[in-house]
């Protein structure tokens, strides 16, 4: 009896660990998070998508030449999903992100319980995870918007539950498929679980090195394979020209170079690595002897690539260390640090430490609900303390109150939209250019816009947004800041005259002048905001 007693009640306890970590995924997808569709990299990996599908989108379109240096198997997969079955976008994205999100969240519940010892740790951890935190290189623990880091996330995140628990096979065989989907992403925690593998060399042996590296490398092999074969000509492995670090240091230099940084970001970082250090200096006594040094050899991995990071690109500019931009992998230091610091907070029956609570402040420094979020959460853990000295005992709500108290506060139910997120008279010049233009029409827009091609299916002669596949192809980051200069960079878009954009046009059959000022061409088309013109000498 008391068996079959302890099993309905681990039944009812997955049943509610299901419920609840659903109910914290509807919660930071419509609330703390937000969740978007049709802006920021979805105007390079949506025009890929479909030209996977139809050939003869975006076919004058420069962006499409760089598909064979962007490495990922996802858009072409996911091409071939909307071409079976018909499914919209901007539905399967959605649905893909929050299953990506849940699992994602299971992956850090998982963890935690397996480091800490602790339930309730995992729950706020997940709280953690949820409310914008902004890591090293503008990465956020949770993206708002579907990738391939985000698709890539719950696999890596379950692959180091499974190395904590010494399954390395399983480990490796989820890394193997994250760098199918998001190579950089997977290459930080392959480095981590290799070390540890490594570590224990004498333990597992030559023949189970030799296994797991063997099985690891066959699983990443396309990719590699496909970069050996398909890389840029302007591409070298170690020298790095000075015209692309100028290139890169103009469009990304917030994921590239620490140096350029807000040194607000630089601080918080160290202080959130202060809050680690105190976690797992208070928890030594939980983490066996193992586990301890598993954890020490990931953090030491992490450390280690933010080094080469910072020397391989402000230093000594080193092109591979570009390429892998390493201090993204400061987010899985970040996410071990919510972890431990989620079982630093807890007291005996799960109680939730004021004093802890108070200190937790690097946390929520520079998340969207910041100072005043971090006041809530202080505020009910000395609520849930003084109700508890009354023989109130709540503890175990604590998670979902502060869920709910950080979607009351920084909720923004505005930043939910499964459609596209794009401003409204936007997408009504998109609806048009596709209605009445031709499949191989060219369009000239703003180069500060974003996303035309989503919506229109049409080519595009560049914008500001481009310019991101600069990281993988110096050539094309040089042709792209050309074409943003005769854009008007320097002086603006509304800078250029109408003989400025008969030069741009020269050459170019059928091509579409997108502008928010009248010019003395042909007026196609006008709404609120923008204004089409065919590039000739009629006057409008």
């Amino acid at each position: 009896m008391g068996k079959l007693t302890t099993n309905r009640e681990r039944k009812g306890e997955i049943v509610g660990d299901i419920l609840t970590i659903l109910f914290f995924t509807v919660i930071a997808i419509i609330f703390t998070s937000g969740y978007s569709f049709g802006v920021s990299d979805h105007s390079i990996t949506i025009p890929f998508l479909k030209h996977s599908i139809d050939g003869q989108l975006y076919a004058n379109d420069y962006l499409i030449t760089q598909i064979p240096y962007y490495y990922t198997f996802l858009w072409i997969t996911l091409g071939q999903v909307v071409a079976i079955t018909g499914i919209k976008i901007y539905l399967l994205f959605f649905v893909l992100y929050f299953l990506s999100t849940y699992f994602a969240f299971w992956g850090i519940f998982l963890l935690a319980k397996e480091l800490t010892g602790k339930r309730e740790a995992g729950f706020l951890a997940i709280f953690f995870m949820s409310i914008g935190i902004m890591t090293l290189a503008e990465v956020e623990l949770l993206a708002p918007i579907y990738l391939t880091r985000t698709q890539s996330l719950p696999l890596l995140i379950f692959a180091l539950y499974f190395q904590m628990r010494e399954r390395d096979y399983i480990a490796l065989v989820l890394c193997g498929i994250a760098f199918l989907i998001h190579p950089l992403s997977a290459s930080y925690v392959i480095a981590m679980l290799s070390v540890d593998i490594l570590r224990r060399y004498r333990v597992i042996g030559w023949k189970g090195l030799i296994l797991r590296f063997g099985m690891l490398l066959v699983l990443i092999s396309p990719i590699l394979i496909w970069k050996a074969t398909s890389a840029p000509p302007s591409m070298h492995l170690f020298t790095a020209d000075a015209d692309w670090i100028r290139l890169l240091e103009i469009r990304s230099a917030h994921h590239i170079f620490p140096f350029a940084w807000d040194r607000r970001k630089l601080l918080n970082a160290f202080f959130i690595a202060v809050l680690f250090v105190i976690a797992i200096w208070k928890g030594r006594d939980t983490l066996k002897d193992e586990r301890r040094k598993r954890v020490a050899s990931w953090v030491a991995v992490i450390f280690v690539l933010c080094i080469l990071g910072v020397i391989g690109s402000e230093i000594i500019p080193i092109s591979i260390v570009l390429n892998l931009q390493l201090l993204r992998s400061y987010q899985y230091f970040v996410h071990l640090t919510i972890i431990f610091y989620a079982g630093f907070l807890l007291r005996d029956r799960g109680r939730v430490c004021p004093m802890a609570a108070l200190v937790s402040f690097p946390l929520f420094w520079l998340t969207d609900g910041g100072v005043t979020l971090w006041g809530i959460f202080v505020l009910l853990s000395i609520a849930q303390q003084y109700l508890y000295q009354k023989g109130k005992h709540i503890a175990p709500l604590f998670p979902v109150l502060v869920v709910i108290a950080a979607a009351l506060l920084i909720g923004k139910p505005g930043d939910f939209k499964v459609t596209s997120k794009q401003d409204e008279s936007w997408l009504d010049l998109q609806r048009w250019a596709k209605d009445n233009t031709e499949i191989d029409a060219v369009f000239i827009v703003p180069y500060d816009t974003q996303a035309f091609r989503i919506e229109s299916g049409r080519s595009i002669y560049g914008d500001w947004k481009d310019g991101t596949l600069t990281n993988f192809n110096p050539d094309f980051g040089r042709e792209w800041m050309d074409r943003m200069e005769t854009l008007g960079y320097d002086e603006g878009y509304s800078s250029l005259s109408g003989e400025d954009f008969l030069n741009i046009t020269k050459g170019m059959a059928d091509t579409y002048i997108v502008t928010r000022d009248s010019l003395d061409f042909s007026l196609l088309y006008r709404n609120d905001e923008y204004s089409v013109y065919i590039p000739s000498k009629e006057v409008n």
